[in-house]
């Protein structure tokens, strides 16, 4: 296959570089204020680089314990200036996206680190933080660097310097965000937040990323999604993620108790993958903190397989760099938390040191320096078993779960795909409980428990009806037992990535049991090329038809076939478009949509209209604005709505708006609600 990558056979290791391990010693004297040497500051840089990364590369730590993708620190180029004596050793504070961090190592190095991670069968995946450049304080032009914003050392702005509108200037918003809206067009945590929609900024952006995949990273973590536009990050993704070689996962921070629509809609429409908080802080409340117990996660497992199309893209894991680490008092609970994350749906990441059980609350306690590469801990050889499991066993990474038993301490649940299967049962509580009669879909025979060296049977017998003879949980035990033989006779697809494409691109179709000999491949209802056919994949061209969401269906020549229900076809290329309606007078209960005749506007339905749009930070009711992500270079109608919250649509009067979008570039359109065609305030960009 042509393909690069296959997200759901990931298995993340997470690193903060500069806390990871020193490779190379530091002596640049211009960034000698940014460093302690002594590793006890934790503000300041102590020391991890690139070259370190690579040592552990080689020397089999993170290879032998089954890891083939590592998650780095941004990698460009930081301010060098103190804020209250803080570094930004953690690479969020970027001055310069198209330079490397001198503090991480140079371009070279970090290309030998790509060519090392590749020659291991290791994937590179870098955090990307286009939502700000660094601190910056209204006025003051000396404060730290002013959030100044460098092309490859060339100053196209800074906060107070901003000829371009690089910047938002919408004022500052509180930690809580008081709306969505301030949350992406107000200045959060102090940071010079870069104005994504203005064309100079996303040419730019796209750039500096463009040249950190030409070194061949194999994927992106955006930081902060939630605080950028889903219109301008769905062109981002549409424009990188879209051939396959690519996978992109975005931070959506989400707390225990918050729910919002929007962030499944994200994950669907764009393309791009999300870390699952909802995961995480399931695992918390029940293993930490005592505020939930299983039931809690089978609802938490049952909601986001409703809300989510493509739920095994979503990035799960126990603990990362925001938050504290979750190893306690009692190691052996996050041993039962890297069981049942590394056998769940999703892809799971490892936060470096956890498998070494490192404690640390909040930043940056959390993110001390690496403090042991002990091989033999039992966190260490459960990620090492369970890894080589999720890459033999195609039930972990690409099945479904049900749920064989479940009370407030005790979870059994089961994976399968095809003849894959696993069936994994833990026990929180502080008594033995035995099961006698419990069918799951395993094979007859006798089953041993992939980590009973450290706690739990050694030995399962399945007999023929696939029930569990006798199988005792003692407290904090965990059993795991997988097929080890897979006879597949029926056809089955688990995913296609990408997911969300465009007709014409590439595509790859993946699943089992597919045969050997070429069959056909139908998108909707139109046969596709086929570039590709194996057993387990298949790699097509995705046919002329009609945007929109379609089934694709696999056949084998002896007629068998399966199906996939999630493919999203967009109508072309994407840009992002910001769309802004004067005098729009609405009641207290009406919100302004946007409809269309393409499929990014919901092809005219008001079920499927764009929006709730904004009308408090950038332009003040009754003007009214969104960014949304439309086909590029095409003539598009559309027509504002009013919607209230019992569903009752107002439609815009006069004809549609008619209107060109841009090639390749961002954009804005502005008209004043139930102008005609042709009238004095018409479309205007």
């Amino acid at each position: 296959m042509n393909y690069r990558v296959d997200p759901t056979q990931w298995i993340i290791y997470q690193v903060l570089t500069d806390r990871f391990y020193i490779g190379n010693s530091k002596e640049n004297q211009m960034c000698a204020h940014l460093i302690d040497d002594s590793g006890h500051d934790l503000s300041k840089y102590l020391g991890g680089d690139w070259r370190g990364i690579i040592e552990k590369i080689e020397d089999g730590y993170l290879t032998d314990m089954g890891f083939n993708v590592i998650w780095i620190s941004q990698p460009v180029e930081n301010v060098f200036a103190l804020r209250e004596n803080v570094s930004s050793y953690h690479g969020y504070w970027a001055r310069d996206f198209k330079r490397p961090n001198p503090l991480f190592g140079s371009m070279e190095d970090f290309r030998e680190l790509i060519r090392i991670a590749h020659e291991h069968d290791m994937k590179i995946v870098i955090d990307f933080a286009p939502h700000h450049t660094s601190p910056a304080e209204v006025g003051d032009l000396g404060y730290m660097e002013d959030g100044v914003l460098l092309d490859n050392g060339r100053a196209i702005a800074s906060y107070n310097w901003d000829p371009h509108n690089c910047f938002h200037h919408a004022g500052d918003s509180d930690e809580d965000f008081d709306t969505y809206e301030d949350g992406l067009y107000k200045k959060l945590y102090g940071l010079a937040g870069l104005n994504v929609q203005n064309d100079i900024v996303d040419r730019y952006l796209k750039e500096a990323i463009s040249l950190w995949i030409d070194t061949g990273i194999d994927g992106i973590r955006i930081d902060g999604v939630r605080h950028l536009p889903i219109g301008w990050l769905t062109s981002f993704v549409q424009t990188f993620a879209r051939d396959g070689r690519l996978f992109i996962f975005g931070e959506w921070y989400l707390g225990k108790h918050r729910r919002d629509p929007r962030n499944p809609q994200l994950a669907n429409e764009s393309g791009m993958g999300l870390l699952d908080f909802k995961f995480a802080n399931k695992l918390k409340q029940i293993m930490l903190e005592k505020e939930d117990d299983w039931s809690g996660f089978v609802s938490m497992l049952n909601v986001t397989e409703k809300e989510y199309e493509r739920t095994h893209e979503l990035v799960t894991f126990i603990d990362n760099h925001d938050l504290p680490r979750f190893t306690r008092e009692n190691s052996i609970v996050t041993d039962i938390a890297l069981v049942v994350l590394l056998t769940s749906r999703g892809i799971p990441s490892i936060y470096y040191g956890t498998e070494q059980y490192m404690t640390g609350a909040s930043d940056p306690a959390n993110r001390q320096m690496m403090n042991s590469f002990n091989k033999q801990t039992p966190a260490y050889n459960i990620i090492r078993i369970l890894s080589g499991l999720r890459k033999r066993n195609m039930a972990i990474a690409q099945g479904k779960t049900s749920i064989l038993y479940h009370s407030p301490e005790i979870i059994v649940y089961q994976r399968a795909f095809g003849g894959h299967v696993v069936v994994v049962a833990t026990n929180l509580g502080t008594t033995s409980v035995e099961f006698m009669s419990l069918y799951t879909q395993l094979p007859e025979g006798s089953y041993s428990n992939l980590v009973g060296e450290f706690r739990g049977e050694k030995e399962v017998n399945v007999d023929k009806f696939g029930k569990i003879e006798a199988m005792v949980l003692h407290p904090y035990d965990s059993v795991v037992l997988g097929t080890s033989d897979h006879f597949e006779y029926q056809p089955a697809i688990s995913h296609i990535f990408p997911a969300v494409s465009k007709r014409g691109d590439k595509v790859c179709i993946y699943g089992t049991a597919f045969d050997k000999q070429q069959g056909r491949v139908k998108v909707g209802t139109v046969e596709a090329h086929i570039l590709n056919w194996q057993d387990d994949s298949i790699e097509i061209v995705v046919p002329e038809l009609t945007p929109g969401k379609h089934h694709v269906e696999i056949t084998r020549i002896d007629t068998e076939s399966a199906v996939y229900q999630h493919f999203r076809i967009n109508t072309g290329e994407q840009v992002s478009v910001r769309f802004i309606v004067d005098e729009a007078y609405a009641n207290d209960d009406e919100q302004i949509y946007l409809i269309g005749n393409v499929f990014e506007l919901g092809n005219w339905e008001p079920a499927k209209a764009i929006g709730s749009f904004f009308k408090k930070v950038l332009y003040q009711y009754p003007t009214w604005y969104y960014d949304i992500s439309v086909p590029a270079g095409i003539e598009i109608q559309y027509k504002y709505i009013k919607k209230n919250f019992s569903g009752e649509v107002v439609y815009e009067d006069g004809e549609n708006h008619v209107w060109v979008s841009p090639t390749d570039q961002t954009g804005e359109v502005r008209v004043t609600w139930g102008c005609p065609i042709g009238g004095e305030a018409d479309d205007r960009s």
